[in-house]
């Protein structure tokens, strides 16, 4: 696998594990939308990854790995990614 570093800063990888623990995924309420927020908290990273990323690295862990369907669009993204 190979980043275009005009798009990516960086590449992580992480256990399936990070995925599976208790507490993912994280749900957080903003007063900005009725919608919330998801996050999944990255041990191996030790930080925290928001919506859309976290949307996409659960469902994939809930389809693919779990084998339950699972939609995240309805969730929203947190305000520091709306500018």
């Amino acid at each position: 696998m190979r980043s275009d570093p005009d798009e990516v800063a960086a590449v992580f990888y992480v256990p399936v594990s990070d995925l599976l623990q208790p507490g993912v995924p994280r749900l957080h309420h903003i007063p900005e939308s009725e919608s919330p927020v998801l996050s999944i908290l990255f041990k191996s990273l030790q930080d925290e990854v928001f919506t859309p990323t976290a949307a996409i690295a659960f469902q994939f862990a809930e389809v693919a790995l779990c084998g339950r369907t699972t939609r995240v669009s309805h969730y929203e993204q947190p305000v520091f990614a709306w500018r």
